[in-house]
């Protein structure tokens, strides 16, 4: 279409005869929803996809002067012959898939009756496959096939990649025919040149002009990469009006179209032939086919044909062949799972635990019993040397209990209250409060003294070691 009748489209339509940067650019966020995974990968360890060289699986990366300890089966012999040293071959392992595009830009794509034009189409398919394969990290390169010449683009990595193919989609215009007229043959045959083994190739056309030449460049290229062939097509290119005089243009000329039923079946049966020429090619070969028609949606037939997998010999099966399923039968409540037999233990010994750590803090240990009995003992309304006394008597008890009768029983005055002062960092029952264990049947008032003396005892308890502190039997 020339600019002079793009600018008399209104905006909201231009989107359908043209294509535009940003259009192709916002499809990004609609990529994220196709996946170009090709079947058979069994795992995900050195890249996303199958290697698709014989033997090792690793690719050609440099040759060297050979070492010792090198592999023999990997020496250069060409290299070798060429510079009379010996060289080796160097290996890397494929970790990326290269994606491919050929896209139509012929006059004959800039063209429809319904929906958008063919060229738009190719140019939206296009912009999904390679926001796709950008996204998963893969090269991706293109071709552009025009009315004089081809125009191909080495497979890179990134954003920079995607907008250099998008931003020649969307330069391309229908020219006047000048000079030789490139051909679909010549476009193909280039493309197996450049598209690497191991690559995904998409091929998006309306295949006019497909030969022999191409077809054959077609199962050449299929040998090492994954193709997929997207036929775009107008209804009316299918099937014309059976009668009727029609009136089409370019912007620059314009054409009378006369139909009739003969004419109209002609023109059927040549696209007919076309298009089964190109789907036969595809499912001999194990080619993708991908039918497109001007008014469907782009993602609709990417995602509906690239979860397909093709098959040689004209068969195509589901990519993730889904079968009838069978319930499991019921599980039984006895013998538990491992799981529970290890919760069920995991409680016991818990209860255990709780019950002996509960037994041990209530059992009557020396320092609670003699704490209870010096609070009860403070507090009986007896007089002050009364007391003392019967103090006397429960400190002899805790040492009895403690140190035993042979270390305690023998002792009494000032060898008592030096015993007393063992746990003390300071002699307060020899040299302090304690002796008035001694001296209280001898003091007129003893309130005062007798408080500190109490405090003296529970000090006295607090420091007693933890290893004395289980009761002893007999002791009294």
């Amino acid at each position: 279409m020339s600019p002079n009748a793009a600018r008399q489209i209104p905006d909201a339509d231009l989107e359908r005869v043209r294509v535009s940067l940003p259009g192709l650019i916002g499809l990004s966020r609609s990529a994220a929803h196709l996946s170009l995974n090709p079947a058979g990968i069994r795992a995900d360890q050195s890249g996303n996809y199958l290697s698709s060289f014989r033997g090792r699986g690793m690719e050609f990366d440099e040759s060297r002067p050979y070492a010792p300890g090198d592999d023999v089966r990997s020496l250069d012999w060409r290299v070798t012959a060429r510079t009379g040293k010996v060289h080796t071959k160097l290996f890397r392992e494929e970790r990326e898939r290269p994606v491919f595009i050929s896209v139509d830009v012929r006059n004959a794509m800039f063209f429809a009756t319904r929906g958008v034009f063919k060229s738009v189409l190719a140019a939206r398919l296009a912009a999904l496959v390679a926001w796709s394969a950008m996204q998963r990290g893969d090269r991706v390169g293109g071709q552009l096939l025009g009315e004089s010449a081809s125009l191909e683009f080495k497979p890179a990595h990134g954003r920079g990649a995607v907008l250099r193919l998008l931003q020649k989609l969307t330069e391309a215009e229908p020219v006047p025919p000048a000079g030789v007229a490139a051909t679909m043959d010549d476009a193909l045959s280039r493309l197996s040149r450049h598209a690497r083994p191991g690559s995904l190739v998409f091929v998006i056309s309306d295949f006019r002009g497909l030969g022999e030449s191409g077809a054959t460049s077609l199962i050449r290229l299929r040998r090492h990469c994954d193709v997929a062939l997207a036929l775009i097509s107008d209804p009316l290119e299918e099937s014309l009006p059976r009668q009727g005089r029609y009136r089409f243009g370019d912007g620059l000329r314009e054409w009378l179209l006369e139909a009739s039923p003969g004419a109209s079946q002609i023109h059927a049966t040549r696209f007919a032939i076309r298009r089964d020429r190109v789907s036969n090619l595809a499912k001999a070969h194990g080619m993708r086919f991908l039918p497109c028609r001007t008014h469907d949606d782009a993602l609709a037939v990417l995602r509906r044909s690239l979860s397909l997998k093709p098959v040689a010999g004209g068969t195509v099966e589901a990519e993730l062949p889904l079968r009838d399923y069978h319930l499991p039968a019921p599980v039984g409540w006895w013998p538990p799972a491992p799981g529970w037999w290890a919760l069920v233990v995991l409680i016991l010994v818990s209860i255990g635990a709780a019950a002996y750590l509960w037994k041990r803090w209530r059992r009557p240990t020396v320092r609670k019993l003699a704490l209870a009995e010096l609070n009860r003992l403070e507090r009986e309304p007896i007089s002050s040397v009364e007391k003392v006394q019967r103090l006397s008597v429960l400190l002899r008890r805790i040492g009895l209990s403690t140190a035993g009768r042979a270390e305690v029983a023998g002792l009494a005055g000032q060898a008592w209250l030096q015993w007393l002062d063992r746990p003390l960092a300071e002699p307060r029952f020899s040299r302090g409060p304690g002796r008035l264990l001694l001296d209280a049947p001898y003091r007129p008032n003893l309130d005062g003294d007798l408080d500190e003396l109490f405090g003296l005892c529970r000090d006295w308890l607090d420091r007693l070691p933890d290893k004395v502190l289980e009761p002893a039997r007999g002791s009294e």
